[in-house]
């Protein structure tokens, strides 16, 4: 997946379906290199087991000075996800309470932030299509008043039964650019063809 270097204000908003946790473990290690490289300021917000990946994929401890020195903050999407829905909808005030004051603190410093999530991927596992799309608005929205890049990963097997095209062609419009890799067939063949 390419990384590309972005200027302060630039905004922008990714979306991409992993095949597996090795490609999604491998394309968010190369978006955290690249951001960190850059300068940037790198959020993650995804569960445990991403994110022991992620780490291996990074080398392991090499990410640590990052994260001691607040470049790098990880979060988990279980736990982030608890703290803004509320009756299995994402709460505007709750998100801009939690999420919200998390990018205005990393971007108060003047560095560009980068954001990987997968709070959505949760949301679509569960079935939850509408409220992915809504925490997508919410994102989008924030975007817009701090800019960053976001990069957002999902399973592609949430979208394997033809019942999910619509949810998909409506997730992918609310993004700006759909990545899609050649490590990940599945993923890149639902792009084409729910589309």
């Amino acid at each position: 997946m390419e990384h590309r270097t972005h200027s302060p204000g630039t905004a922008e908003h990714l979306l991409q379906l992993f095949d597996s946790d090795g490609s999604r473990a491998e394309s968010v290690a190369a978006y955290v290199r690249a951001g960190l490289a850059g300068g940037d300021a790198v959020l993650l917000v995804l569960t445990g087991e991403h994110w022991s990946a992620v780490r291996t994929a990074l080398g392991g401890r090499a990410a640590d000075p990052a994260i001691h020195e607040g470049r790098l903050v990880v979060k988990d999407a279980q736990a982030a996800l608890r703290a803004f829905m509320h009756r299995g909808v994402p709460d505007a005030s709750r998100f801009d309470a939690s999420i919200g004051t998390l990018v205005r603190q990393l971007t108060a410093t003047g560095a560009r932030l980068r954001v990987y999530g997968e709070m959505v991927d949760l949301l679509a596992i569960a079935g939850e299509f509408e409220a992915a799309r809504e925490l997508e608005t919410l994102w989008n929205q924030l975007v817009t008043i701090h800019p960053f890049t976001l990069f957002c990963g999902y399973s592609a097997v949430s979208f394997g039964d033809p019942r999910s095209a619509h949810a998909l062609r409506a997730l992918c419009a609310a993004h700006s650019r759909v990545v899609a890799t050649s490590h990940d067939v599945l993923g890149t063949f639902l792009l084409g063809a729910y589309r």
